[in-house]
Order: C-alpha cells, then structure tokens, then sequence
C-alpha cells in the first residue's frame, strides 16, 4: 500500500524524506507541497514522523478497489 506523508513546513518535510528513504520506497516527492508519497513505513519510522508533525495517510489514488 501507498501512504501519502504531508508535513507542516519545509525543514520537517526534509527529515520525514531522510526518515522515509531508510525506511521503505519513496515513489513520489513534491516539496513545494511538502508531500511525499511513499510505501509501507515501520512502526518507528511512523513515531518519528508524527514527532515532526507529519501527517501519514493511505493514498487513495493507488488503494485496490
């Protein structure tokens, strides 16, 4: 599954892109939005990331239907 991340500002999107590229695949980055859409995230990669103020979400746009 795809999960869309969207962080608060541009610092925060720039860690949650480290914290996500050692975690699994990142399929897409847009930073002028700070979203990045990426594969399945561990359980520690989603508390670092909620620790930045990121949002996690699945990504609807590729959910089976």
């Amino acid at each position: 599954m795809r999960y869309k991340v969207k962080t608060p500002n541009l610092e925060s999107f720039r860690q949650a892109e480290r914290i996500a590229r050692q975690d699994t695949h990142v399929f897409v980055v847009i930073e002028g939005r700070r979203v990045l859409s990426v594969g399945d995230l561990s359980d520690l990669a989603r508390a670092q990331l909620a620790k930045l103020g990121a949002t996690v979400l699945p990504d609807q746009q590729y959910s089976a239907t």
